[in-house]
């Protein structure tokens, strides 16, 4: 179990990727952090189903304090914005994305 801020880091370090949080275009800091965009099927209540991916980005939630819909987060130099803040209270936070 992560513990501490210093936990959270440690994990990140290993796992982790930067981001560059922006707001309004002008950049308001560098957060590491574990980015996904796995494959997921969407059921529309049709026989056949169709994948889509949902981009998502977990870092600590001291990184990202007063992040906002509507933000942006560049990783790897693709731009994403941020959707959904959702803080899981362990001291994460994961970052829903729409691809830019």
């Amino acid at each position: 179990m992560v513990e501490t801020d210093s936990d959270r880091m440690a994990m990140l370090m290993d796992w982790g990727v930067d981001g560059a949080l922006k707001r309004s275009g002008k950049l308001r800091k560098t957060v590491k952090g574990i980015f996904d965009s796995a494959y997921t099927e969407v059921d529309i209540s049709g026989t056949v189903g169709f994948t889509s991916t949902t981009p998502r980005f977990v870092c600590k939630s001291s990184d990202i304090c007063g992040a906002e819909d509507s933000d942006s987060l560049t990783v790897d130099k693709q731009v994403y914005l941020i959707r959904v803040v959702q803080p899981d209270g362990t001291g994460m936070t994961e970052l829903i994305l729409e691809k830019q």
